[in-house]
């Protein structure tokens, strides 16, 4: 069950990966376990704007290295898609 929250308060729900919904029902994250693989999903509307994936490998002693990839779109959208973009950017510390 998601949070609903303020423009502000998307901000740090992103920032600690925590599942939210916006007041208006616009901008929404949630976390997911897609292939075994764990991801934290930013949507407007309907359209994904940023993920972050946990991967995991092994080194050289066979120890596991977990890695933190985040992808933000670089697509232009609507007024309120690019407004949810820069929410998801401020939240992940992610400069373009």
């Amino acid at each position: 069950m998601s949070i609903k929250v303020n423009r502000k308060d998307a901000v740090e729900r992103v920032a600690n990966e925590q599942d939210f919904i916006l007041s208006t029902g616009s901008l929404r994250g949630y976390n997911t376990v897609i292939d075994s693989v764990r991801q934290y999903v930013v949507m407007s509307y309907a359209e994904p704007i940023a993920t972050v994936t946990y991967t995991q490998d092994y080194d050289e002693n066979n120890d596991v290295v977990t890695s933190r990839n985040i992808w933000v779109t670089d697509k232009k959208f609507s007024v309120t898609t690019s407004i949810h973009t820069g929410i998801a950017r401020r939240g992940l510390k992610v400069t373009k």
